[in-house]
């Protein structure tokens, strides 16, 4: 599995890999964080580039999923009134 520079794109990730890191990390949308991590990558100096992509990618979606994942509601942000609930609950508990 390598980054491929011209053009940019990934190599020898099959469906097994991503219907294996689906299923590990359902928050997370793995076509959309290939993506990014192109992008990312493209920008970093050719020293900072890495050698075990498959690591790489599985430490980033690792990651994202501990912090919430790349789904539509987690990059909304809470819900409406989220705050103020849990605000009220710790009051009522005091």
């Amino acid at each position: 599995m390598i980054l491929n520079e011209k053009p940019k794109r990934w190599e020898g990730i099959t469906g097994e890999d991503k219907a294996l890191w689906a299923k590990t990390y359902p928050g997370c949308d793995i076509d959309q964080v290939l993506q990014e991590m192109i992008a990312y990558w493209d920008a970093q100096p050719k020293s900072k580039l890495k050698l075990n992509w498959k690591r790489t990618i599985v430490n980033r979606l690792k990651w994202l999923q501990d912090h919430g994942g790349t789904s539509r509601q987690a990059a909304q942000g809470p819900t409406p009134g989220t705050w103020l609930k849990r605000f009220k609950e710790k009051e009522a508990a005091k």
